[in-house]
C-alpha cells in the first residue's frame, strides 16, 4: 500500500467537506484544524494523550518520506525573532501582545515568512521548504514534539482557552511545520540562518525516515550559522505503516465529522 500519511488524511478531508486545496492539502487540513477545533481535539486527546510541558531546548523534527521532506518545529515564540530574523510586528500588535485567538486557526503565511531569511537546500541543490501552519501556545501549557505524528498534532490543534491576559512573545511557544517535495529525500538538508546578532543557541534534531527514528543529536548553532540535517537511512515505505495511517483516518474522520456537527449546531441556536 504506498500511499504516504498526508495522501490519506487529504483523501478523508476531501471526502467529507469541498474545498480548495493547496500543499496537497496539508495546509487546509491545518486551517480546518482550527476552525474544526473541537472535532480535532479528540485527535490530540488520542494521539498525544493531552499537554505535556516538554524541556525549553528548541526541537526540529525532520521526516522523510519517499517524494518529500516535512519539518516540525518547537521554539520559544521569541527565538522567530532572534534565530530567524522575523520582524516581530508579524506576530505583535503596536502594544507588544500577541492576538493569539488569531493564530488558534494556524497561519500558514506566517510561517512563511519566519523561513524567508532562510536559505535551504536538499543534497547541494536549492529547496523551497513551504510552511504547512504556524501555531502556538502558552508557555505553561506546552506541547511535547518528539516525533511526527506530535509534530502533526502540535501545528493542527491549539486545545488550550485564550489566556485572560494578552501574552507577549515571551510567554508563547511556537509549532510550525514545513514541507518541500524532492526526488532526493535522504540527501542532506541545509538551512543557512541569518545573522541577527543572537547567542549560540543548542537545539535537538530528531531526524525520521517514513515516522521510524534514525537518529536524535543535540547541536549548537552560532548566530548566522547552517543547520545541517542528514540521516543514513534511504527512504521506504515502512511495513505497519498502513495500519497506523487507517487508524489515524478513521479518528480523524470521525473528529471532524464532530466537530463539523458541532458548528453546525451553534450556527442553529445563534
Amino acid at each position: 500500500m504506498d500511499i504516504t500519511l498526508r495522501y490519506l488524511r487529504a483523501r478523508v478531508l476531501d471526502a467529507i467537506i469541498s474545498h480548495r486545496f493547496t500543499l496537497r492539502t496539508r495546509r487546509v487540513m491545518c486551517r480546518l484544524g482550527g476552525a474544526l477545533n473541537l472535532g480535532f481535539a479528540i485527535v490530540a486527546t488520542s494521539l498525544s494523550f493531552g499537554n505535556v510541558a516538554q524541556a525549553e531546548e528548541p526541537t526540529i523534527v525532520v521526516n522523510r518520506g519517499t517524494d518529500a521532506i516535512e519539518l516540525y518545529v518547537s521554539i520559544p515564540a521569541e527565538m522567530l525573532v532572534s534565530v530567524f530574523g522575523l520582524p516581530p510586528t508579524r506576530l505583535e500588535g503596536p502594544d507588544g501582545t500577541v492576538d493569539f485567538d488569531s493564530l488558534r486557526l494556524g497561519t500558514w503565511d506566517k510561517g512563511d515568512a519566519v523561513f524567508e531569511k532562510v536559505d535551504a537546500s536538499i543534497a547541494g541543490a536549492p529547496a523551497a521548504f513551504e510552511a504547512m501552519s504556524l501555531m502556538v501556545h502558552p508557555n505553561t501549557s506546552m506541547l511535547s514534539m518528539r516525533d511526527p505524528i506530535e509534530g502533526m498534532v502540535a501545528i493542527a490543534v491549539c486545545s488550550v482557552p485564550t489566556p485572560a491576559v494578552p501574552p507577549t512573545l515571551e510567554d508563547l511557544r511556537a509549532y510550525i511545520g514545513y514541507i518541500a517535495y524532492t526526488d532526493t529525500p535522504g540527501g542532506m538538508v541545509t538551512l543557512d540562518l541569518p545573522e541577527t546578532g543572537r547567542d549560540p543557541f543548542a537545539m535537538t534534531v530528531m531526524d525520521y525516515t517514513n515516522f521510524e527514528l534514525q537518529t536524535a543529536s543535540e547541536i549548537t548553532i552560532e548566530d548566522g550559522g547552517v543547520l545541517s540535517l542528514e540521516t543514513s537511512a534511504a527512504p521506504r515505505q515502512a511495513p505497519w505503516l498502513a495500519l497506523v495511517m487507517t487508524g489515524i483516518a478513521a479518528v480523524a474522520a470521525l473528529a471532524l465529522l464532530l466537530g463539523r456537527r458541532a458548528l453546525l449546531a451553534r450556527r442553529t441556536v445563534a
